[in-house]
């Protein structure tokens, strides 16, 4: 609205109609940019292995307990219970990466996967370990998540893990074992 057609409009009122109108309008317009900066808030978290961990994944599963923080935007990281808890409804990208250390554990196929609410979601990519080289294994992948649904990674092994186990590396600061959970947009 142009300033003379607002002058105009406010000009059938006395001062505190005018005040009462603006003070209104005001109210509006910052309600409306809290509305618009909480649609864009960013969600963005990062956590990692502090110290090695072995798993046995006999034909199965087993989850990574990611133990230390490197950020977490909305406190949605739960360490005690080693999963993510949504605060804010949208699409999120998640991601982890494993390095594992040299391994006896002959010719088995491993790979990352995720679980939602307890569910499993999807996998990574599968690789087949070699007797005593260090692996690599990554997960990447879009998920819709509501306010209170929670991600978990869980390493898989098929084959028979039972004796011989494999072990995450933790690194420095997260650098060999990490996730990231960041929002991309409102679903």
């Amino acid at each position: 609205m142009s300033s003379l057609k607002l002058l105009s409009r406010l000009r059938k009122y006395n001062d505190g109609d005018v005040e009462a109108y603006l003070k209104t309008q005001m109210r509006q317009n910052l309600k409306a940019i809290e509305n618009a900066l909480d649609s864009v808030q960013s969600c963005a978290t990062r956590i990692y292995l502090s110290e090695n961990l072995t798993v046995y994944p006999n034909n199965s599963s087993e989850k990574i307990n990611f133990d230390r923080i490197n950020y977490d935007s909305n406190l949605a990281f739960n360490l005690s219970l080693k999963r993510y808890e949504c605060k804010k409804s949208g699409i999120y990208n998640a991601s982890a990466l494993t390095l594992v250390q040299g391994t006896n554990v002959l010719a088995n196929i491993y790979s990352i996967n995720m679980r939602k609410n307890g569910t499993f979601y999807s996998n990574g990519t599968y690789k087949k370990f070699t007797v005593t080289t260090s692996e690599s294994l990554s997960y990447s992948d879009t998920v819709d998540l509501v306010i209170g649904d929670y991600v978990e990674f869980y390493v898989y092994g098929l084959g028979d893990n039972s004796v011989n186990g494999i072990t995450l590396q933790a690194g420095d600061n997260g650098s060999n074992t990490y996730a990231s959970i960041n929002w991309i947009c409102d679903i």
